[in-house]
């Protein structure tokens, strides 16, 4: 640019020289119109320009040089009729205006020059219409003709108002600007040249329109001129070249209403501190008043650098106008801002980008002023603010960039909308502020009205380093709700920077000072990422009510890890100050991980209820080992300290559900409030196991009440097709304050195998919470324990109901309904089959403390008041038959009478008593309903001499047993003598 400078200066110091005096004005008329037609310029420094073709309000005049020196004037003399005054230069020297340039009344000035024309520092305009300088070849003047600087000839009919700027250059040349010009009120003020520079230079246009516009090749540009103003046609149907702004130059129409900027090109730059200033001024316009619009159209990039920034805002009374980029690419770095917002009475703008290709936000000024978009309604401003919409292949918003529609004053603020093809990535904080990048929408603190929140549509999102997109309400009024939508991955988290604690996130708050609800937070995507701390968050620290959570994932939901401080994960909650109620979590996903640390979790610390929180996960739910701060795993629902409030439901629904290495799900109270209930609903399998290394925190599923709290814990119901405890795993109702312990309801649609698990309700001063297990097959093993406990006071033991086709209990596995003070709860087994290794009934008032690590299943249901009924299934055929399995390979001979078994010739008399059970099936084989004593020879038929003869009932018994006969088909099972059974037939 400073080489377009210099030649252009050597080029008019060339020419004052070769036209004699030094210092004249160089305006020299040429000989293209008729004699008596031809411009009259007077010689000297101020040079005065009569004569010309008048067209009726056309004046047309024609020079072969027109450059004004520093100190010097070209003055129109024209008549007060004259509407348009229309220049050209048919020479081959660029025009250097360096001084006044002036005409009589409100004439406007068209100064056309090929080979272009450049205003220096001291250019001034003296003129009452509009002025348009251009390096167009020809003005067109609709169908009369046009007036050519390439052809020149004397102008015909052409009594009509300009119509269009003709283009016949294969190469353009510049209009440079280093000066301040201005134009009357109202006025325009257009520059076209091929390209366009301003260095340092103001623009003035107030309440008028300023547009310039950079194009190159051949074509034209279509005009609408009236009598004060001009305005080019967009879309421009020719090739662009370069508009640039640089050294701190600026264009400003803000006035009291009106005032327009369009800027064209192919690269649209601002360097330097420029600026574009439209809107309403300070103690200027009226109710109603309306701005004008800044447009700004690129076939390439718009760069906004350095601080650069273009506003469109109120500052006194009316409405500003909108503010609209369309281009190939945009950027915006180093402090650069575009800002429509209010700080008077009446309604900010909109902010609109379109991109073909990528919109970019980057970084903060030497002053920590960030990069980014606004639309705000500010402090005192009454009014609201229009919003920010952006269209892109991609948009990203890093180092400390914003994007931001608050709220400071009294009015609403506008939506912050972004559409990408591609993705949308927010990464990192400011060098100097360290504050984060982001999306915000918010009503702050002391202003009066709502924000209308985010929306974002793309193929993936990634929000990182501590950025944010935040909707809240920390003034009086709702916050909008955050909505995204994509088929793709949204990624929350990231590396932590230096200096900073917050990992950034997802948040819709009401804040302290607050007095309105937040929007919440409704996420429709491929899949859910967050990691390292990072958190969707939905919360109210004032007087209104937290939003939902709501995610929709058609792949994985997968929440990951901690900060040094905070916890990955989806939280919904009321503060310690606050008064509302929380939000609902929400969460559909094929499937679930939360890891190491992360949660999901509705609470309520302050007055005001928790609300639910609603898993629905086709394939598997996965939680899993505790953060760095021993936080576990899980789903929690709570009720803090102090709160006053009710926990809500966890209700999860899964195609299979893990819960390992101190992975948890828990409903828990400690404050003046009930807490929640837990349902868990899974097609295949629960698994519930390990213990993390570190904390020694078990995985499990847990209610509880704490100690001081006052209400009641919450029940557990689980229902799936298989249930796993192992390895400290647990299922547990905890009260610790005054309410009740919840109670349990498991049914397993077929086996419920613990090894060294635990499903227990407990109560220090409650009653005890009952225990109900319908399955297919209990198995406990490996110390795995059933246990209702009630610690003090007179409250009842909970009950234990165990329905089940088969219940094995095995390695001082116990089942035990226990009161301290109270009655003793009843255990019931609903079982035709109940297996116990080395099983002895307890004695009533037997202490629960002295049954563990016996070696032995005890079933207890003691109480001091008195202990529960126990009901069993008739297990004497079976109870003794638990022996441990030889090492060796079982001998199925030794399993089978091949001879038959004969009653005994006692006296006396054998009952046989059931517990209900299944029926017997007409292809099942019947246990026999009489003792046996010994096993005789089976009798063949014509073998008289054999029938009678008995075996022993030792070594003849066994010999019988082993010896290989006839085979006969056993018709059912035998108890010896010594307890032993075998399959076999009775004898004829």
């Amino acid at each position: 640019m400073q080489g377009r400078w210099l030649v252009g200066t050597i080029i008019s110091l060339g020419l004052l020289s070769h036209t004699g005096q030094p210092g004249w004005t160089q305006v020299v008329a040429d000989d293209t119109l008729p004699l008596a037609e031809r411009s009259q310029v007077s010689p000297g420094l101020n040079a005065q320009i009569d004569g010309g073709a008048v067209r009726g309000n056309n004046l047309f005049h024609s020079f072969r040089e027109f450059s004004i020196p520093i100190g010097g004037e070209a003055f129109f003399n024209n008549a007060a009729t004259i509407t348009n005054i229309i220049s050209r230069v048919t020479g081959n020297s660029i025009s250097t205006i360096d001084g006044v340039l002036r005409a009589n009344g409100n004439a406007n000035v068209f100064l056309i020059n090929p080979n272009g024309i450049l205003f220096g520092r001291n250019a001034q305009l003296q003129i009452g219409g509009s002025f348009l300088a251009s390096t167009a070849t020809a003005i067109q003047f609709g169908s009369q003709g046009n007036f050519s600087a390439i052809a020149p000839s004397a102008p015909s009919l052409l009594t009509v108002n300009p119509s269009a700027l003709l283009l016949n250059q294969i190469t353009g040349q510049a209009i440079q600007s280093q000066a301040s010009l201005e134009v009357a009120p109202g006025r325009s003020l257009v520059l076209v040249g091929s390209p366009v520079n301003l260095d340092g230079s103001t623009l003035l246009a107030p309440g008028g329109q300023v547009e310039l516009a950079g194009v190159t090749g051949t074509g034209s540009i279509a005009l609408t001129v009236n009598d004060t103003q001009f305005q080019m046609n967009l879309p421009l149907r020719v090739p662009l070249s370069d508009v640039s702004l640089n050294n701190g130059s600026e264009i400003n129409v803000r006035a009291g209403g009106g005032g327009s900027i369009t800027i064209a090109g192919q690269n649209v730059t601002l360097a330097d501190t420029s600026i574009l200033r439209a809107g309403i001024e300070m103690n200027h316009g009226a109710v109603g008043s309306q701005a004008g619009d800044v447009n700004i159209i690129a076939s390439g990039s718009v760069q906004l650098t350095e601080g650069s920034f273009i506003a469109n805002s109120t500052l006194g009374q009316g409405d500003s106008g909108d503010v609209t980029i369309t281009a190939a690419s945009v950027l915006l770095q180093d402090g650069a801002q575009v800002n429509a917002s209010t700080f008077g009475q009446g309604n900010g703008g909109t902010v609109n980008i379109q991109a073909t290709g990528s919109v970019s936000f980057d970084g903060e000024d030497s002053q920590g002023e960030p990069s980014g978009t606004y639309s705000r309604v500010n402090r005192s401003a009454i009014g609201n603010s229009g919003g920010i919409q952006i269209r892109a292949q991609s948009v990203s918003v890093t180092n400390g960039a914003l994007l931001s529609t608050n709220t400071l004053g009294q009015g609403n603020s506008g939506s912050i909308t972004i559409v990408a093809e591609d993705g949308v990535r927010f990464a990192g904080v400011g060098a100097l502020t360290r504050f984060p990048s982001g999306v915000y929408s918010s009503v702050e603190a002391g202003a009066i009205g709502s924000s209308s929140g985010i929306n974002i549509t793309a193929a993936s999102l990634a929000v990182e380093d501590s950025a944010q997109l935040d909707a809240s309400t920390y003034g009086n009024g709702n916050s909008g709700r955050i909505t995204i939508q994509t088929s793709g991955a949204v990624k929350l988290g990231g590396e932590l920077p230096e200096g900073v604690i917050d990992p950034g996130g997802i948040y819709s708050f009401v804040g302290e000072d607050g007095i309105g609800n937040s929007g919440g937070i409704s996420l429709s995507v491929g899949s859910l990422l967050t990691v390292n701390g990072a958190a969707l968050v939905a919360t109210t620290f004032g007087q209104g009510d937290a939003g939902n959570v709501v995610i929709d994932a058609s792949r994985e939901v997968s929440l990951d890890g901690q900060s040094p401080i905070f916890s990955s994960g989806i939280f919904s909650s009321v503060s310690p100050i606050a008064r509302g109620n929380g939000g609902a979590v929400n969460v559909t996903a094929q499937s679930l991980s939360v890891l190491n640390g992360a949660a999901i979790a509705a609470s309520t610390l302050g007055r005001g209820n928790a609300a639910n929180i609603s898993i629905d996960v086709s394939d598997k739910a996965v939680f899993d080992g505790v953060g760095r701060d021993g936080f576990p795993s899980g789903i929690y629902s709570r009720v803090g300290a102090r709160a006053v409030g009710n926990s809500g439901n966890i209700d999860l629904q899964a195609g299979t559900l893990s819960l390992t290495n101190g992975g948890q799900l828990q409903a828990s109270t400690r404050g003046q409030g009930n807490a929640g209930n837990i349902h868990v609903q899974v097609a295949d399998t629960v698994r519930i196991t390990g213990v993390d290394p570190t904390t020694e925190l078990a995985s499990g599923i847990f209610s509880s009440t704490e100690t001081n709290s006052a209400g009641n814990g919450g029940d557990i119901r689980v229902d799936t097709e298989h249930l796993a405890l192992q390895a400290g795993g647990f299922i547990s109702t905890q009260s610790q304050g005054s309410g009740r312990s919840g109670s349990i309801e498991l049914n397993v649609r077929d086996s419920l195998t613990a090894r060294n698990g635990s499903i227990s309700t407990s109560s220090t001063q409650s009653s005890g919470g009952n225990i109900a297990i319908l399955a297919h097959t209990i198995r406990l093993q490996g110390d795995s324990d059933i246990t209702t406990s009630v610690f003090s006071g007179a409250g009842g033991g909970g009950n234990i109901t165990l329905g089940a086709r088969a219940i094995v209990a095995l390695d001082d596995s116990d089942i035990l309904a226990f009161s301290r003070d109270g009655r003793g709860g009843n255990i019931t087994f609903n079982t035709p089959v109940f297996l116990a290794f080395r099983y002895r009934p307890a004695a009533p008032g037997t202490d629960p403390a002295t049954l563990d690590g016996n070696d032995r299943v005890d079933v207890n249901a003691s109480g001091r008041i008195s202990s529960g009924v126990i009901t069993l299934p008739d297990v004497t055929l079976l109870q003794n038959s638990l022996v441990g399995l030889p090492s060796s390979i079982i001998d199925t001979n030794a399993l089978l009478a091949t001879s038959c078994l004969a009653r005994s010739p006692r006296q006396g008399s054998f009952i046989i008593t059931g517990a209900g059970g299944l029926p017997i099936r007409p292809d099942d084989l019947a246990i026999a309903p009489f003792p046996t004593y010994e096993i005789l020879p089976q009798v063949q038929e014509g073998d008289e001499a054999g029938r009678g003869n008995r075996a022993d009932e030792g070594s003849r018994g066994d010999e019988a047993i082993g010896r290989k006969q006839v085979l006969v088909e056993a018709d059912g099972i035998y108890p010896l003598s010594n307890g032993m059974l075998v399959l076999g037939r009775s004898c004829r």
